[in-house]
């Protein structure tokens, strides 16, 4: 049996142990597998800045989720951001691949339902500035794997070197 062969049927594996969640989220995740293995193809393609601008537009010109209600929309919202968080870390381990089309991935998830994340590019606390790091924030706090990062003191192991997009959209 080849490599390719036996790395095929990992991730076919892996796919499977992910796809055995409720119909919604078995959803989420169908789309994340689509979404961050695009965002790994666009990053040949695109610079990362450029991507996120994309993603920053998106959200604008969608509809908020829970924009036509009062009350826990800000709970309604973090909680699809958490469900989105989790459907990119399945879909981007499933499938092999790094934290930045992961978290370019999860950018475009959540702008399609009108929320706009921040695209955090970092390095360790206290260490050189490689090797670097990516990550979503949605209101100023991170999601998926690093929402649950051992903090120390307080802070998170990663200090943000770049936000993107740079500006905001007009």
């Amino acid at each position: 049996m080849s490599g390719a062969d036996v790395g095929a049927r990992q991730t076919a594996r892996r796919l499977a142990k992910a796809m055995a969640v409720d119909a919604g989220d078995a959803g989420r995740l169908a789309e994340a597998v689509i979404v961050v293995v695009a965002a790994r193809v666009a990053l040949r393609l695109l610079r990362v800045e450029t991507l996120a601008r994309i993603c920053r537009r998106v959200a604008h010109a969608s509809v908020p989720i829970g924009a036509d209600r009062d009350g826990a929309v800000a709970v309604e919202r973090r909680n699809e951001a958490d469900r989105l968080a989790w459907a990119a870390d399945a879909a981007s381990n499933a499938v092999g691949l790094t934290c930045l089309p992961r978290s370019l991935g999860l950018c475009w998830l959540l702008a399609r339902r009108g929320l706009s994340a921040d695209l955090c590019l970092g390095a360790p606390r206290g260490r050189p500035r490689l090797p670097w790091h990516a990550w979503v924030e949605l209101d100023g706090l991170p999601l998926g794997r690093e929402a649950t990062a051992p903090e120390d003191a307080g802070e998170t192991p990663f200090e943000v070197v770049c936000r993107l997009p740079l500006e905001p959209f007009a």
